[in-house]
């Protein structure tokens, strides 16, 4: 291989690590779920043999894109809601990625730093490291890889054990695993190649039968349950309704309409959104009751079952609604 090409054929696995990971997660389309399986093959093809700086950088790559492209939304919150030019947003989005990228290019140097040292395979040290850093480095918003199976129950089932930080770890181990296996078959190590295979088939078996016998677990539980009939009260009210002259009194007497229906349907409990009750400062955070009889701003008229109700408030002193 050229110098030139040994320099770009690992950014650009590390790059294509980082697009897999945008088209593995959920999105308005569903992610390829596929592409959940090799997400970081290719950057643990780009890092293998790589001194720990340069791993460092080609994950940090891989981190920025993939960070990037899934929250790509920050942009355009920016420019929509808070007015800030475009260019602007677009570099703030750059820095975002940048910063937590971390939590790539701390396992990538880790690897490196370890097989510097001592020849093992990528599934003894990876998987772990990255699970590790993905639950002490700090972030703004979730950035665990288990998302890449978010809509697929089957697979996240191991939460129950280990959290999301274990549904990680397999997530991982499965291209940690892929990538030996790649690595032995490539150097014509047929042993080595037969165990490694070995270990592929034996995660891509365990993960989902767990999840099959806990989920059917589950619904067998939940089955002989009790029920309890929930009625759902959802106002469909913008926040302009909120700041409209008469709006909030408007948004009240919806939901009490609505909450006295679903009462009269049968529902035993009701549930109103998040920040449906519009007047949360006259309830204040500690009280455990309604507003009196007569009060315009009472919660409960025209429907008695236990409400769940979300809303705003403010206290003395406190500078955080």
């Amino acid at each position: 291989m050229s110098p030139l090409a040994s320099r770009i054929l690992p950014a650009a696995a590390a790059v294509l690590s980082g697009l897999l990971a945008v088209v593995a997660a959920p999105g308005e389309g569903g992610g390829l779920f596929a592409a959940s399986f090799v997400v970081l093959v290719p950057l643990l093809w780009a890092i293998d043999g790589q001194p720990v700086g340069s791993a460092f950088l080609l994950g940090h790559l891989c981190g920025t894109v993939a960070l990037a492209g899934g929250f790509w939304w920050i942009q355009t919150l920016l420019v929509r809601f808070a007015g800030v030019p475009a260019p602007l947003a677009f570099a703030i989005l750059l820095l975002f990625a940048a910063v937590f990228a971390l939590q790539f290019s701390l396992p990538a140097a880790v690897l490196a730093w370890i097989r510097a040292r001592r020849a093992i395979p990528t599934i003894a040290a990876f998987p772990a490291a990255y699970a590790l850093c993905e639950v002490g480095l700090p972030t703004i918003f979730p950035l665990n890889l288990a998302i890449v199976w978010a809509e697929h129950p089957r697979w996240i089932q191991l939460a129950d054990a280990g959290g999301v930080t274990l549904v990680t770890f397999a997530v991982v181990a499965i291209h940690a695993a892929l990538y030996d296996l790649a690595a032995a078959l490539a150097a014509r190590r047929w042993r080595p190649a037969l165990r490694r295979g070995a270990v592929v088939a034996a995660i891509l078996a365990a993960v989902p039968a767990y999840g099959t016998w806990r989920i059917a677990e589950v619904d067998a539980a939940t089955a002989s349950l009790p029920k309890v009939r929930v009625g759902l009260v959802q106002g469909n009210m913008g926040i302009e309704d909120v700041f409209a002259r008469g709006g909030p009194e408007r948004i009240l007497a919806k939901h009490q309409r609505a909450s006295a229906d679903l009462e009269r349907r049968g529902a035993r409990l009701l549930v109103w959104g998040e920040t449906a009750y519009p007047f949360g400062p006259w309830l204040g955070r500690d009280r455990d009751r309604d507003l009196p009889e007569g009060h315009p701003f009472r919660i409960r008229r025209g429907f008695s079952r236990p409400l769940v109700v979300g809303y705003v408030d403010e206290a003395d002193g406190d500078p955080f609604p």
